[in-house]
């Protein structure tokens, strides 16, 4: 049931209590009669009720998902894929350093996941949930300079 239903019901419930008002203008009046079509009214108000108890659920619902649609939108204007390392980044936090976004979660599932440093250099991100790695050119550089030294070490301990 829905608006349509309520407003049927609310139709059957004015023509029902004109008919009310007929019986109980007549100098014959039957009260079983009248009490029927009370009974009657009653009904179709109550119907008239739970339609738009249905209809002001149904626009709750639709009120909820469309702030999550303007959510997701206000969002996707703040994300911008970083072409160097493949993942996404907010505008709005630019200032606060590079907070990666994980690319699959964001394409995939409309979730803003941020990724978490890997290893100790700088540029090299790791998404928690798929365990992939995301490298810019500085953190490809950095890690191969890390192992270069880690090779190093072992090289001059001998």
């Amino acid at each position: 049931m829905g608006i349509s239903e309520a407003i049927a019901a609310g139709k059957a419930l004015v023509e029902v209590s004109k008919l009310a008002r007929d019986l109980v203008n007549n100098p014959d009046v039957n009260p079983h009669q009248v009490r029927a079509t009370v009974q009657e009214m009653l009904i179709h108000l109550t119907n008239a009720q739970a339609g738009l108890a249905e209809a002001q659920q149904e626009i709750m619902t639709l009120r909820s998902q469309l702030a999550d649609r303007e959510s997701l939108l206000e969002i996707e204007a703040d994300m911008e894929f970083q072409i160097d390392g493949g993942f996404y980044v907010r505008k709005s936090e630019k200032g606060r350093g590079c907070i990666a976004y994980c690319p699959v979660c964001w394409k995939k599932d409309g979730k803003t996941i941020p990724m978490a440093m890997h290893g100790t250099s700088s540029g090299c991100f790791r998404c928690t949930v798929h365990n992939t790695v995301y490298r810019t050119a500085e953190g490809s550089r950095n890690e191969s300079a890390a192992w270069s030294d880690m090779n190093n070490q072992r090289s001059w301990r001998g």
